[in-house]
């Protein structure tokens, strides 16, 4: 399967500039987050961003939404995410896929385990004036706590 999160943005057909980009945006935040860079993902975020994780409280501003970046990093390093499609309309920005990696560390008031996970995942993104202005992760926070040994399966 081809992970679309390196695919070039002008290689998939969009209707319009604003769809170009919001994906683009969007593309390069994955990309950073992928790379472990909190910097350059907090970069493409607003000031005022509201960064809504289904499995936490939302994450408001950018500092906020860095810090919990910098925590899953902390305690994934070797976090990937596969894309296996984007849905783009207007600003919006939809990336359905996997996220993995190895527990190595707290994460939510958790230990590390050393355990992997993988998993299912949608993100929807809005874009306004070349910043993701507000963020909601879906993904299968039940079956990690499986994977990573902090429930029985």
């Amino acid at each position: 399967m081809e992970n679309l999160i390196d695919r070039d943005p002008a290689s998939l057909v969009l209707r319009s500039p604003e769809e170009k980009e919001a994906l683009s945006v969007v593309l390069q935040a994955l990309r950073e987050r992928q790379k472990g860079n909190v910097e350059g993902f907090a970069a493409a975020l607003d000031e005022r961003v509201v960064y809504h994780d289904v499995s936490l409280p939302p994450a408001k501003g950018r500092g906020e939404a860095r810090a919990r970046a910098e925590a899953w990093h902390r305690a994934v390093p070797d976090l990937q995410i596969a894309v296996e499609r984007f849905v783009v309309q207007e600003n919006a920005v939809v990336s359905m896929g996997r996220i993995c990696g190895t527990l190595r560390g707290d994460l939510f008031g958790r230990p590390g385990t050393g355990k992997s996970f993988d998993l299912l995942f949608a993100q929807m993104s809005l874009v306004r004036r070349g910043r993701i202005t507000y963020v909601r992760d879906h993904w299968d926070f039940a079956t990690m706590m499986r994977q990573v040994g902090w429930v029985g399966r």
